[in-house]
């Protein structure tokens, strides 16, 4: 799967509505509640990105293989 930079704004969005503009938290709660979600969105985030090997790996044994992974990222 693809990287979803506008799937990412909507929570973070999301999570600043929750708790950086909710009252009824204190801006203690809400710094925290914020830093957590904010961290586990980053996460998520990361986590859907998919490497892609393009080139660079040889084996002269079949085994063991030496050489610069040539990759892109999605």
């Amino acid at each position: 799967m693809a990287l979803d930079k506008n799937g990412l704004k909507a929570t973070l969005g999301g999570i600043y509505d929750d708790t950086l503009d909710n009252a009824d938290l204190t801006p203690e709660e809400a710094k925290n509640a914020f830093i957590s979600r904010l961290a586990d969105a980053i996460e998520t985030f990361v986590k859907t990105a998919k490497v892609n090997y393009t080139s660079g790996l040889t084996s002269a044994t079949g085994g063991v293989v030496s050489g610069t992974f040539n990759h892109t990222i999605s």
